[in-house]
């Protein structure tokens, strides 16, 4: 059809309503004195005792929220639920006692975490329920301006912007207390500056230039009364070789993740230790009724 002959065409209604029947004479009279019939509705089903037990179990399992630890950082901390991960770590231990969440950003520095974590933690979120939440930047802060400027972030603002956080989570209920500082670990300059020049690109980071971002991490964590890991200084301690703590020079290697996991357990182990199983031991449910021992355990957390 000529393009011209169908513009010409009127456009029919997207949702065009089917016209009734039209009916004449005395039985057209009747249809219009006569009232339709609706169709009778089915009669209400009542739910069965199983599914108002079942129902009511999981309103009650609804209503508990599990305490949890929230792991916030760069790509050291997305990475740590991968095999041997520090995170993986720390849920393995905290099982059916604590949920751990993580919520690592490859690539960010404090600059962009900053502006992040609001949408990450709020009141909203259940963060009075919150143990604890690790704060894990500085490796992306710590790149060298004149080769990486979009990650670099001045030492100061560096600083300011782990201030801000902390002042944030105080300000959802997560008290200082709560919050765990960790520095970026050492770099290994020659494996990560292979890594480097595989991409095209020239070394960009420097561990001197690292320990400088460590020891401001370790100097905000003392103003503001949070806890601190200096990875940077533990793991050069006595001098030794800390290139078996990274997989590529920056990176935590299957040893530097149980490092860390350590360290992190050193602190969590204390705020966990008291909170309840969830659910009791198989071997404790009451295999006649079962019901009962699940939700006296449910009612009491």
């Amino acid at each position: 059809m000529p393009a011209g002959r169908a513009a010409a065409l009127p456009k029919a209604p997207l949702l065009a309503a089917a016209a009734p029947p039209q009916l004449s004479g005395a039985e057209g009279k009747r249809c219009k004195e006569r009232p339709q019939k609706r169709p009778a509705s089915p009669p209400p089903t009542r739910p069965t005792p199983m599914a108002l037990s079942e129902a009511q179990a999981c309103g009650r399992r609804l209503l508990w929220s599990p305490p949890r630890v929230v792991l916030f950082g760069d790509s050291i901390t997305e990475f740590s639920f991968q095999e041997n991960g520090w995170g993986a770590s720390l849920a393995h231990r905290l099982a059916r006692k604590c949920d751990v969440l993580n919520r690592g950003l490859s690539g960010y520095n404090t600059r962009w975490a900053k502006i992040a974590l609001p949408r990450l933690i709020s009141k909203d979120s259940d963060a009075k329920n919150t143990v604890a939440v690790t704060v894990f930047f500085g490796a992306n802060d710590g790149a060298l301006k004149d080769v990486n400027p979009k990650q670099h972030v001045p030492l100061d603002e560096y600083a300011d912007n782990l201030k801000s956080m902390i002042q944030y989570l105080k300000s959802v209920d997560i008290t200082e207390d709560k919050v765990i500082l960790v520095t970026p670990p050492p770099l290994h300059e020659a494996a990560w500056g292979k890594e480097c020049i595989a991409k095209g690109e020239k070394l960009n980071r420097l561990n001197s230039t690292t320990g400088e971002y460590a020891k401001a991490c370790v100097k905000v964590a003392s103003d503001c009364g949070t806890s601190i890991i200096d990875l940077w200084t533990l793991m050069q301690k006595n001098n030794q070789d800390f290139g078996c703590f990274l997989s590529d020079g920056l990176h935590l290697s299957a040893e530097g993740n149980n490092f860390l996991a350590n360290q992190l357990w050193s602190l969590l182990e204390q705020r966990t230790s008291a909170l309840p199983v969830m659910l009791p031991y198989w071997r404790d449910v009451d295999h006649l009724n079962p019901e009962a021992s699940l939700q006296g355990n449910l009612h009491d957390l």
